[in-house]
């Protein structure tokens, strides 16, 4: 998720406009029921456990895409069967 960031960060600032925007990136591998999540400076993602229980997901903030010259990470974390 982190290269895709880098890349759209990349061509956003190609366009040559001052304009920014925020965007998440996840992968869920549904498998080991892990997700891999990147973000470029948008709200934190909620995972919505079966029971109904809401987790706010602790995922660094990363600059919005269009700054330039930043590095985004990529975080893997537990999503439990039935989570959403």
């Amino acid at each position: 998720p982190q290269e895709v960031l880098h890349h759209l960060d990349e061509q956003a600032q190609r366009l040559g406009s001052d304009r920014m925007a925020t965007c998440l990136y996840a992968v869920y591998d549904p498998v080991a029921h892990r997700i891999t999540i990147a973000n470029a400076g948008h709200p934190p993602p909620v995972l919505l456990h079966l029971g109904g229980r809401a987790e706010v997901l602790r995922v660094p903030a990363g600059a919005p895409i269009g700054v330039g010259g930043v590095d985004f990470e990529a975080v893997e974390l537990d999503a439990p069967a039935g989570a959403t």
